[in-house]
């Protein structure tokens, strides 16, 4: 069942409630006004098969004899018998206002089957020619003559009471029942309605057998301060989390397709290298000792490339499985004059220059930032000219920097931007006369991060190549 049903459903018996409660109320009202006009007939003995008979001036005592007539309080009633020649003799007709009323109309037979029965309980019977008006009939055999007295009180004023009550319980009984369907139709539109697009939603972003997850789709976000409001913020952070997880996925798995072709791409070209030096050799076309030396000498270049590149996937990996590093002091400093002169020996005549004298000590591996310098250094040495200069400075400011800038002719955007990915290369016929296999800043990158630090890469056509690192201080 569902919700918007279950809040009909409860509405409803709440509704039936309040219209059994009006009408109980009302019969109840109406049988205490009836048992007081059973009273009334009690007045005076009536009950009792007392009262007045056809011309008696002081019918069963009940009239001074100075009234001449009924007293006030008799007035309202109605009194006949039946006499011993079985017709009915009425000696008094209600009087409301100065009019006389209808009679009630009740036969003879019935009155005799009454009196007979020894019924004393009062019944109710309509008035003569009228259907407005009742009345409320006890009939007694005078116990002074044996004639069937029979008294009968109207129920004008119950039934105008009555109605007057009807006016009052059912204008509050419809006051209740509109209060009831305006909050049925505002719990119904701020409550069940935002959980139903929601539902709609859900079903819509999980999709069906044979679609794709749509993960695009939002709930309309109900009224802040509610808890569908927050439900609804809750259901779209989620999806908003669940979709940057989906994304996060397929670019992980384009990167790992990229990865995995590109490392099958970098290692296949030294492997057929070895391969066919060594089929040659098999196949007896290296028997010139110089031939084969020149096949070995070139064997062993591809295999040490190899082993290069088989080094820095390793790093790579210990990276990504969170592989504890060192925390020891390093001074940067120093890591930056051991890089600069190992550039002088590799290319002494590169310009490069040094910016810092200080003292700039971190908590890292000694080793693993070693490393960050070199690839740095060694990027700008293998991607630009032999004149081009390249300045390193160290700074201290909440975190220590190093930048390294050289002058050569940097990189167009596009290539910037995919600069730390793995294999990625300037180069993009990749062409291995010159630069590596592309792992060398996706190696800073990760040792950065892995030391708490940043790193970010600057570059123009015509301005050259920045690569700044940030590393916390203790």
């Amino acid at each position: 069942m569902s919700l918007r049903t279950r809040v009909l459903l409860a509405m409803t018996v709440i509704a039936f409630m309040v219209l059994a409660s009006a009408v109980v109320t009302r019969q109840r009202v109406q049988q205490q006004l009836i048992d007081q006009v059973d009273t009334r007939l009690d007045f005076g003995g009536f009950a009792e098969g007392r009262g007045p008979r056809p011309g008696d001036r002081n019918p069963g005592q009940l009239i001074p004899r100075d009234s001449g007539g009924l007293p006030r309080g008799l007035i309202a009633l109605y009194f006949a018998s039946v006499g011993t020649d079985g017709a009915l003799h009425v000696v008094s007709t209600p009087t409301v206002r100065g009019v006389s009323l209808a009679a009630p109309a009740i036969r003879v037979e019935v009155a005799r089957a009454r009196a007979k029965s020894g019924v004393r309980a009062p019944f109710t019977v309509s008035a003569t020619g009228s259907r407005d008006l009742e009345y409320r009939v006890v009939v007694r055999v005078d116990d002074r003559d044996g004639t069937i007295r029979i008294v009968g009180a109207p129920l004008n004023e119950v039934a105008d009471s009555v109605a007057k009550l009807d006016r009052i319980v059912f204008s509050i009984a419809g006051i209740v029942l509109l209060a009831l369907a305006i909050v049925t139709w505002w719990v119904i539109r701020l409550g069940v309605r935002p959980v139903k697009r929601m539902a709609v939603t859900a079903t819509s972003v999980a999709g069906s057998d044979d679609a794709a997850l749509d993960l695009s789709q939002r709930v309309d976000v109900a009224a802040a301060g509610t808890e569908i409001g927050e439900l609804g913020r809750a259901l779209n952070v989620m999806l908003d989390r669940v979709q940057s997880s989906f994304d996060e996925r397929v670019r992980t798995e384009n990167r790992l397709r990229q990865f995995v072709g590109d490392a099958s791409h970098e290692l296949r070209t030294p492997v057929q290298t070895v391969r066919g030096y060594a089929e040659l050799y098999r196949l007896g076309a290296l028997s010139d000792p110089s031939k084969l030396d020149d096949a070995m000498r070139r064997s062993e270049q591809e295999a040490v490339r190899m082993a290069a590149l088989v080094d820095d996937l390793l790093t790579l990996a210990r990276f990504d499985n969170e592989r504890p590093l060192r925390h020891d002091p390093v001074d940067l400093v120093e890591l930056a004059r051991d890089a600069v002169a190992n550039v002088a020996a590799i290319q002494p005549s590169r310009a490069i220059m040094l910016d810092g004298d200080g003292e700039a000590t971190i908590t890292g591996d000694d080793h693993a930032l070693r490393q960050v310098l070199a690839n740095v250094i060694g990027n700008a040495l293998v991607h630009t000219p032999v004149e081009s200069g390249i300045h390193v400075a160290i700074g201290v400011d909440a975190e220590a920097i190093i930048t390294v800038t050289d002058e050569g002719p940097g990189m167009s955007a596009d290539i910037a931007e995919h600069a730390f990915e793995r294999f990625a290369r300037a180069d993009q016929a990749r062409t291995r006369h010159a630069g590596g296999a592309g792992l060398g800043l996706a190696i800073v990158e990760a040792t950065v991060v892995a030391h708490g630090g940043t790193v970010a890469l600057t570059s123009s056509v015509d301005g050259g190549t920045t690569v700044t690192v940030r590393l916390p201080r203790p």
